[in-house]
């Protein structure tokens, strides 16, 4: 076990999703994703950020894929067995990438913007912004699909993915990975309803279980800020909504 999380146990949520990640990644054929694939960075395994698993309201921002993440330290990567350490260590660059001045990364400056937007329209409900990707690794910087292993990619990426969402549980999810990748949402969610789209190629609306789900752009394509901030104001419509539910339950 990794001495993070035997240091944090009160974080059951993390150690949980450490869990699945290390069982998952047990049961991958790791060989068969990175070996003799040129260009892959490490391995992205989001973490649970502190007083995500408590706050009263959650909000996931799914993004597409790093530009390069532990290219050099991933252990996944150069061909170790899985373990509970090397699961931890992931997760802990990614808990102090979350911390970090955004800088110039377009991405780190729209989860501080979320932020900002779910405290200003919601000041009193307590939201708690968390990050995964749509995939869990890049290729040569940019998107796995030109990989040789990319089929392989793919369904290890679904896999982790899909177990963060069910350990955090979020109640609004924000994926911002523009049309060209709608096919890959599509594959990764088969059990999607209410499906909607409110602005083709610009704003599509599901549900993942309990779930709302808005995909926009990616933060980087300025042309579509318009479609970013209407699912910003429609995640916090919902999370008011859901306040204002349990106070009526509450009264009742």
């Amino acid at each position: 076990m990794g001495e993070t999380l035997k240091s944090s146990e009160a974080d059951s949520h993390a150690f949980t999703l450490a869990q699945s990640y290390l069982e998952i990644l047990t049961a991958t054929n790791l060989a068969a994703v990175f070996d003799n694939v040129h260009g892959l960075s490490g391995l992205f395994l989001p973490t649970v950020p502190a007083g995500f698993a408590d706050a009263k309201h959650r909000l996931l921002v799914v993004g597409m894929e790093t530009k390069a993440w532990r290219n050099k330290e991933c252990k996944f990567k150069q061909g170790n067995v899985p373990t509970m350490d090397a699961v931890s260590e992931s997760m802990q660059s990614h808990a102090r990438w979350m911390e970090r001045p955004p800088e110039r990364h377009k991405f780190l400056q729209f989860l501080r913007q979320v932020r900002r937007s779910m405290h200003a329209r919601l000041p009193d409900a307590g939201v708690a912004v968390g990050w995964a990707n749509l995939f869990c690794v890049s290729h040569a910087g940019g998107s796995p699909k030109v990989a040789e292993s990319f089929d392989r990619i793919q369904s290890l990426s679904q896999d982790l993915l899909r177990a963060h969402i069910a350990v955090t549980d979020p109640d609004v999810i924000l994926f911002t990975t523009g049309a060209a990748y709608d096919r890959f949402l599509r594959d990764c969610f088969p059990d999607r309803t209410d499906s909607v789209a409110i602005e083709p190629r610009c704003l599509w609306q599901f549900r993942v279980g309990r779930t709302l789900c808005y995909r926009t752009s990616h933060p980087r394509y300025v042309a579509h800020n318009r479609w970013r901030d209407s699912a910003l104001a429609l995640a916090a419509d919902h999370l008011h909504a859901g306040t204002m539910a349990r106070v009526r339950a509450e009264l009742t």
